[in-house]
């Protein structure tokens, strides 16, 4: 092997081993850019959470900010309605102001009017604050006769009132006796003209519309709500009813001014009669 192919052989060894050097370094490099570009990028990474967290924030404040700017104008409005409101008030009150000013004016021209005619009439003030003096014990004398005679009429009316209450409670008890009298002489009646019977049902009845105001089951008498002013009859026929309910057929025996007796046909009878039972006629 001749020296310049040994020349070459090294030159070539010692470019491989540069360029295995400059591989190895960049290498280096390389995994030394990778590992900071993965650092930078964590930090960037949690930079922009950060940031993002800000923007939220300042997001939700700018919100905030927002809502109270709007009920800030709210308030606002309200107060310059309600300065409004006041300016219209102040202006009724300088009009009142104004008015009670020229009231006022006349009223003191009045006054000093009324202070001349005082000073011209003082001399009548002082006879009649004389006379006053005078008829003052006898106002009071007066006064005294008349509460005396207030208190007596008041004794009285209340005398009164209590007699009026006796007179009314002895006029119900009066008029419950008339009653029960009347009710009691119907039953009596009906009883007699039970014994002797009713006789035939007229053709002519009237159409009436009554009530029920006593029963005596035992005696079969039932007394109504109508009487001779309404023109019931002896032998007029009735049907009672209770609501929707038929109860029996009634027929008049006896008749009164107001009330009237008669007896149930038994055949007919459905339930017994009660007081406040409806009867009409057939």
């Amino acid at each position: 092997m001749n020296t310049v192919a040994k020349i070459l052989i090294v030159v070539n060894l010692v470019l491989a081993g540069a360029f295995l050097a400059s591989a190895g370094n960049f290498l280096g490099h390389m995994d030394h850019w990778k590992n900071k570009h993965e650092v930078d990028t964590a930090v960037l990474q949690d930079t922009i959470d950060q940031k993002e967290i800000v923007i939220v924030r300042e997001r939700k404040e700018k919100a905030d900010l927002i809502s109270q700017s709007n009920a800030l104008q709210g308030q606002l409005d309200g107060f310059k309605k309600e300065a409004a409101e006041v300016r219209v008030q102040d202006d009724l009150l300088k009009e009142a102001h104004n008015h009670a000013s020229i009231q006022l004016t006349q009223a003191t021209a009045a006054l000093e009017k009324a202070q001349d005619t005082i000073k011209s009439n003082q001399q009548l003030i002082d006879a009649l604050q004389g006379e006053r003096a005078k008829n003052s014990e006898a106002l009071r004398v007066a006064r005294d006769a008349k509460e005396a005679a207030i208190r007596s009429l008041a004794e009285k009316e209340q005398q009164f009132e209590n007699l009026m209450a006796q007179k009314q409670a002895l006029a119900a008890q009066l008029e419950d006796t008339k009653h029960q009298l009347r009710s009691a002489q119907l039953t009596a009646e009906t009883a007699v003209s039970l014994a002797g019977g009713a006789g035939d049902v007229p053709m002519d009845q009237p159409a009436h519309d009554g009530q029920i105001v006593a029963v005596d089951t035992g005696a079969n008498v039932a007394i109504i709500s109508l009487g001779a002013e309404d023109g019931v009859r002896p032998g007029y026929r009735y049907t009672v009813s209770r609501g929707s309910q038929y109860v029996t057929m009634i027929e008049i025996t006896d008749v009164q001014a107001k009330q009237s007796a008669g007896r149930s046909i038994k055949s007919l009878q459905k339930s017994r009669i009660q007081r406040g039972d409806r009867v009409m006629s057939r």
